[in-house]
């Protein structure tokens, strides 16, 4: 048995780190993970939902981590945060080898990790056959062959407890949901969460649903926030009142938000804040779901 995906046992306090001040570690982390994410991608058999892509979390190591890999032997590829490292964990999430990131290149990185598939008898893989990000993707300068360099330790251990706490609540509402998916990140966009179906269908693109989410930020929000988001997206704008400091967001996508400043504002302590964020996520749902029909 493995600890991927099981939640941690309390809210981390959040706020050592501001905010507004996680974005260059943020947008490191975003190209260091679509090295793992690529792998799922080249080998795994494709699901309608992209589900096969999606990744897991081990709070007690703080890392990112595929599915299984392979069979007798299996293992998944893992992105540690706090030690900024390429993991290769064994079947009970064991680190069997390592790559820091510090000072490597995005290629030199995909070229380890096809060095590991063959090292561990997974794959053949050329490091031509991993997909890499698209034109839509974050600028960042490791795009342009320039080494990672990790960041602030500090930012990236921020970043770790908002994916703590995330999957703190959202398990709650997994638990206690009906048709609530389990909770996985999503390596393209970077973030945590559960999707709550109200009215499924052949194609996922049309499937009625409500997605319950952290994203560590994006071009929408410079900072983490969490998210509670109607699927598809209504015609009619106007949005029901809600609790626990969130607002709604309505230009390209239509959503409650609880950004980490509004989450903190005036709550210093750990009680607070996840009451805070219980308090959103709850009176968020609710709308959402009036919003989604039902």
């Amino acid at each position: 048995m493995t600890d991927a995906d099981a939640p941690p046992l309390d809210w981390q306090n959040l706020g050592s780190v501001s905010p507004g001040l996680l974005l260059d570690t943020r947008l490191e982390l975003h190209w260091a993970v679509q090295l793992i994410g690529t792998v799922p991608l080249a080998v795994l058999e494709a699901t309608p939902d992209f589900s096969h892509a999606n990744l897991g979390w081990i709070a007690n190591q703080a890392t990112f981590v595929t599915r299984q890999i392979g069979s007798s032997p299996s293992v998944r590829l893992g992105l540690a945060l706090r030690e900024f490292a390429l993991t290769i964990l064994d079947a009970e999430d064991r680190v069997m080898d390592d790559l820091s990131l510090g000072g490597t290149t995005l290629e030199e990185g995909y070229a380890w990790i096809v060095k590991m598939m063959d090292r561990h008898g997974i794959s053949d893989l050329d490091p031509d056959q991993l997909p890499r990000p698209d034109d839509t993707f974050p600028d960042h300068a490791v795009s342009g062959g320039a080494a990672f360099t990790g960041g602030d330790p500090a930012a990236r251990a921020e970043l770790a407890r908002w994916y703590d706490n995330a999957l703190l609540v959202f398990s709650e509402i997994v638990r206690d949901t009906e048709a609530a998916s389990p909770v996985r990140t999503w390596p393209h966009h970077f973030d945590i969460a559960t999707v709550i179906t109200l009215e499924a269908a052949p194609d996922p693109e049309k499937t009625r649903s409500i997605g319950i989410g952290m994203s560590p930020g994006d071009s929408s929000y410079g900072e983490p926030y969490l998210y509670v988001t109607p699927w598809p997206y209504p015609d009619d704008s106007e949005v029901p009142p809600m609790n626990g400091n969130g607002a709604w967001h309505t230009e390209g996508w239509i959503g409650a938000v609880l950004t980490g400043s509004r989450l903190m504002e005036g709550a210093a302590d750990r009680l607070t804040q996840l009451e805070r964020t219980r308090s959103f996520l709850r009176s968020a749902t609710v709308a959402v779901r009036t919003l989604a029909g039902g």
